[in-house]
């Protein structure tokens, strides 16, 4: 993960790491970035956590001495809505209310967000899906967020989200699925049924997912749960 940061950066300085929520593979690799960075600033899921991994994370941060808020209490509370964070004249970041960030299972603690740049607008949705316990999730909140241009599909593609009223309403011109390695991996992700939602609210709607090969740059990669990374249009 450092390694391909550090081909994009000019310098060491993270103006703000977002840890949307406490599962391992959204904050595993969180503390690497507290050792190798400077971060300025963590807005991270609400409460605390005892797994390894997130105590591994907030050692990091504690040490980086960085500001640190927590979604809901320090975020949307304090700000009676929605968080609005501009970056420069043309870039910002607004941070959507879904009425669940209390919510006892992780994923429906997600941290949802816009980023806008330049013009274009993605939506980050983490794992928010609608699971059981926040089967409304994406309703929720779907008529805050406004018309998109990039859709991040919620929790890899999972079948229990991205419905085609929401797609209507946020109205994306592509959709990334970050699935894992592979197509069809040991989790179901990205699932037919997501997959078939993107393509009956636009037949051309651009979908991009990881797909998996057995070779890194030609060479035959034999580590576990590892292939090469891709982006593929399924169109």
């Amino acid at each position: 993960v450092t390694a391909s940061i550090n081909q994009r950066f000019e310098d060491d300085v993270i103006e703000y790491v977002i840890a949307t929520h406490p599962d391992g593979d959204h904050i595993g690799g969180m503390a690497a970035l507290f050792e190798n960075f400077t971060i300025e600033t963590l807005i991270k899921f609400e409460g605390e956590y005892t797994t390894q991994k997130y105590q591994k994370m907030k050692t990091a941060y504690i040490n980086e001495g960085c500001e640190i808020y927590e979604i809901k209490s320090d975020i949307i509370d304090k700000n009676k809505g929605n968080g609005f964070i501009t970056l420069n004249s043309d870039v910002f970041i607004n941070f959507i209310d879904t009425s669940y960030y209390t919510s006892d299972e992780s994923n429906g603690k997600s941290i949802v967000f816009t980023l806008e740049a330049y013009g274009t607008k993605v939506l980050m949705t983490g794992d928010a899906d609608n699971a059981a316990g926040h089967t409304d999730l994406e309703q929720k909140y779907m008529n805050q967020v406004g018309d998109i241009d990039i859709l991040k599909v919620v929790h890899h593609g999972t079948a229990n989200g991205t419905s085609i009223d929401y797609l209507n309403i946020v109205d994306p011109e592509v959709a990334i699925i970050c699935n894992g390695n592979y197509l069809g991996n040991k989790h179901g992700h990205p699932h037919p049924t997501a997959i078939k939602n993107l393509y009956t609210y636009d037949t051309n709607i651009k979908v991009y997912a990881i797909t998996g090969g057995g070779t890194i740059d030609g060479v035959v990669n034999k580590s576990k749960n590892t292939t090469q990374i891709l982006f593929k249009n399924f169109r």
